[in-house]
Protein backbone atom coordinates (compact mmCIF):
# COMPACT_ATOMS: atom_id res chain seq x y z
CA UNK A 1 0.00 0.00 0.00
CA UNK A 2 1.47 3.22 -1.21
CA UNK A 3 -0.42 6.86 0.39
CA UNK A 4 -1.14 9.06 -2.31
CA UNK A 5 -0.84 11.87 -0.41
CA UNK A 6 -4.09 13.74 -1.49
CA UNK A 7 -6.46 14.39 1.09
CA UNK A 8 -8.81 11.43 0.39
CA UNK A 9 -6.97 8.18 1.20
CA UNK A 10 -8.15 4.88 0.27
CA UNK A 11 -6.65 1.43 1.18
CA UNK A 12 -7.99 -2.05 1.81
CA UNK A 13 -7.42 -4.48 5.10
CA UNK A 14 -5.13 -7.44 4.44
CA UNK A 15 -7.81 -10.70 3.46
CA UNK A 16 -10.44 -8.26 2.48
CA UNK A 17 -12.43 -10.53 -0.50
CA UNK A 18 -13.12 -8.47 -3.55
CA UNK A 19 -16.01 -9.34 -6.59
CA UNK A 20 -14.12 -11.61 -8.81
CA UNK A 21 -15.84 -10.85 -12.03
CA UNK A 22 -17.00 -7.02 -11.13
CA UNK A 23 -13.46 -5.73 -9.74
CA UNK A 24 -10.07 -5.31 -11.71
CA UNK A 25 -8.08 -7.41 -9.28
CA UNK A 26 -10.67 -10.22 -9.02
CA UNK A 27 -10.52 -9.81 -13.18
CA UNK A 28 -6.52 -10.31 -12.88
CA UNK A 29 -6.88 -13.45 -10.21
CA UNK A 30 -9.45 -14.86 -12.43
CA UNK A 31 -7.33 -13.95 -15.67
CA UNK A 32 -4.03 -15.69 -14.21
CA UNK A 33 -4.82 -18.56 -11.93
CA UNK A 34 -6.77 -21.63 -12.57
CA UNK A 35 -8.77 -21.22 -8.99
CA UNK A 36 -12.57 -20.96 -8.88
CA UNK A 37 -12.53 -21.69 -12.21
CA UNK A 38 -15.54 -23.96 -12.53
CA UNK A 39 -17.43 -21.28 -10.16
CA UNK A 40 -16.85 -17.77 -12.14
CA UNK A 41 -16.69 -17.27 -15.83
CA UNK A 42 -14.75 -14.57 -17.31
CA UNK A 43 -15.06 -13.79 -20.81
CA UNK A 44 -12.29 -15.30 -22.71
CA UNK A 45 -12.09 -12.54 -25.01
CA UNK A 46 -11.49 -10.09 -22.10
CA UNK A 47 -9.15 -12.68 -20.76
CA UNK A 48 -7.33 -12.25 -23.61
CA UNK A 49 -7.47 -8.26 -23.75
CA UNK A 50 -6.53 -8.73 -19.99
CA UNK A 51 -3.17 -11.25 -20.54
CA UNK A 52 -2.38 -8.63 -24.12
CA UNK A 53 -2.28 -5.24 -22.09
CA UNK A 54 -1.01 -6.77 -18.83
CA UNK A 55 -3.70 -4.89 -16.65
CA UNK A 56 -7.90 -5.02 -16.08
CA UNK A 57 -10.01 -1.61 -15.50
CA UNK A 58 -12.92 -1.56 -13.35
CA UNK A 59 -14.64 1.65 -14.98
CA UNK A 60 -18.56 1.01 -13.02
CA UNK A 61 -19.17 1.39 -9.59
CA UNK A 62 -18.99 -1.92 -7.80
CA UNK A 63 -21.32 -2.39 -4.38
CA UNK A 64 -18.45 -2.74 -1.34
CA UNK A 65 -15.74 -1.35 -3.48
CA UNK A 66 -14.84 2.69 -2.91
CA UNK A 67 -14.36 4.53 -6.93
CA UNK A 68 -15.76 4.21 -9.66
CA UNK A 69 -12.73 3.12 -11.73
CA UNK A 70 -9.84 0.89 -10.96
CA UNK A 71 -6.86 -0.75 -12.96
CA UNK A 72 -5.06 -4.11 -11.69
CA UNK A 73 -1.85 -5.30 -12.72
CA UNK A 74 -0.87 -8.86 -12.08
CA UNK A 75 2.20 -9.29 -9.54
CA UNK A 76 3.86 -12.42 -11.27
CA UNK A 77 6.85 -14.65 -10.19
CA UNK A 78 9.64 -15.48 -12.54
CA UNK A 79 7.84 -18.36 -13.44
CA UNK A 80 4.35 -16.59 -14.59
CA UNK A 81 2.54 -17.68 -11.01
CA UNK A 82 0.06 -15.06 -9.92
CA UNK A 83 1.80 -13.72 -6.32
CA UNK A 84 -0.98 -10.71 -6.26
CA UNK A 85 -2.91 -7.70 -7.53
CA UNK A 86 -0.98 -3.81 -8.27
CA UNK A 87 -4.15 -1.70 -7.41
CA UNK A 88 -4.94 1.82 -8.46
CA UNK A 89 -8.73 2.93 -7.62
CA UNK A 90 -10.52 5.92 -6.63
CA UNK A 91 -10.96 9.10 -9.05
CA UNK A 92 -9.68 8.27 -11.52
CA UNK A 93 -9.74 9.99 -15.81
CA UNK A 94 -12.63 9.20 -18.22
CA UNK A 95 -9.91 9.27 -20.61
CA UNK A 96 -9.56 5.25 -22.38
CA UNK A 97 -5.80 6.63 -23.45
CA UNK A 98 -5.13 8.35 -19.49
CA UNK A 99 -6.54 5.13 -17.65
CA UNK A 100 -3.65 3.51 -20.51
CA UNK A 101 -0.86 5.59 -19.41
CA UNK A 102 -1.72 4.62 -15.52
CA UNK A 103 -1.76 1.48 -16.06
CA UNK A 104 1.43 1.89 -18.09
CA UNK A 105 3.12 4.06 -14.87
CA UNK A 106 1.69 0.85 -12.68
CA UNK A 107 3.25 -2.16 -14.72
CA UNK A 108 6.22 -0.20 -14.43
CA UNK A 109 6.60 -0.11 -10.52
CA UNK A 110 5.85 -3.63 -10.13
CA UNK A 111 9.42 -4.95 -11.20
CA UNK A 112 10.91 -2.99 -8.20
CA UNK A 113 8.84 -4.12 -5.45
CA UNK A 114 10.96 -6.15 -3.05
CA UNK A 115 8.70 -9.49 -2.61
Amino acid sequence: YNRSNKNIEIDYRDNTPLPLLNSAAGKVFLTFTENHCDKYSLDLDEQQSIRQQGYSIRLSETKGIPGYRAIACPILTQDSRLIGAAVIMGLLPDSKQELHQLAQQLISTIPDLKL
